[in-house]
């Protein structure tokens, strides 16, 4: 299984993704909004079928993960990972020698073992997940 990540995404692609979790779709305009307002974006290609994306908004000294998601049909294939790697490293590239960005994310609940791994820390909440950052400091 050969994937293909890039930073592009499509309005279609990401309800398509949400609607393979069977989440609602999101208002076009608003999701073509939110692409062109997110600072960091990786799609994961399988056959030239977007199955999974990642996104992330930054001001420069705080970046937001506000999605990851891969279709059902592909999820524990390391897709994922994949993403969350790429994504952080696009992160920490966009900041110098010396300075430091602290990623922000709000886990879906029960996911938060997953962004563990890659660094994060629990921050306690009651009614989601709970709310995780991790720094990257060069």
């Amino acid at each position: 299984m050969h994937i293909k990540l890039d930073e592009e995404l499509k309005v279609e692609e990401y309800n398509n993704l949400r609607r393979e979790l069977g989440w609602k779709e999101k208002d076009y305009r608003v999701v073509e909004e939110a692409i062109k307002n997110s600072k960091f974006i990786k799609r994961a290609i399988i056959n030239n079928k977007t199955v999974g994306m990642a996104r992330a908004i930054s001001d420069g000294i705080y970046a937001l993960i506000v999605d990851v998601v891969v279709s059902p049909e592909y999820q524990n294939k390391g897709i994922g990972s994949l993403l969350i790697n790429s994504l952080l490293k696009s992160i920490e590239d966009s900041i110098e020698e010396g300075e430091e960005i602290s990623v922000n994310l709000v886990s879906m609940k029960g996911k938060e073992e997953f962004y563990e791994k890659f660094g994060f820390q629990k921050i306690p909440y009651d009614y989601t997940g709970y709310g995780m950052k991790k720094k990257i400091q060069k």
